[in-house]
């Protein structure tokens, strides 16, 4: 299918892959022709780097849908407070963090599997630096990821 032309970039194809691949390890259908004319149209309302960001976050958090960044217009940890001090900043549960954590390390499985070749001493080898800036930030998110499972079950996770 033809990219519009706001969102043909190698970074916004590289995205839309691993989303597609995210599907198939969901074991969800790809999207229809009209799904993803009508997704691609959306893409482009929201401007490429953010269709870019969407497409990685829905990744990372293991969803089967692209939705639009959200853009905070309140404080941090103050939108919803019901009573005055109150932070309504919700702390995921264990099952949240389990899942980002999860989605956050396949796709540092992915990224390294298509894109980085391992050589003699356990060294990677890097297509890109894109690819290698992405992997390093997702093995960061993963570490915090894990760290926070490990504050809250006092038992180091895998």
């Amino acid at each position: 299918m033809q990219l519009p032309e706001e969102l043909d970039s190698p970074k916004f194809r590289e995205a839309w892959e691993a989303f597609l691949q995210h599907l198939v390890e969901l074991k969800k259908r790809a999207p229809t022709v009209p799904a993803t004319q009508a997704n691609f149209k959306k893409f482009v309302e929201w401007g490429h780097d953010q269709a870019v960001e969407a497409i990685w976050t829905s990744i990372q958090r293991g969803w089967s849908n692209i939705y639009q960044p959200r853009k905070s217009t309140s404080k941090p940890g103050t939108e919803g407070a019901t009573g005055q001090g109150e932070n309504s900043a919700k702390k995921p549960s264990t099952w949240e963090l389990r899942q980002q954590f999860d989605a956050v390390k396949l796709e540092c499985d992915l990224l390294r599997f298509r894109y980085a070749s391992e050589v003699a001493g356990g060294e990677l080898l890097w297509e890109t630096k894109d690819h290698q800036d992405q992997y390093y930030t997702l093995l960061k998110m993963k570490k915090e990821l894990n760290k926070q499972l490990a504050q809250i079950s006092d038992k180091p996770q895998a």
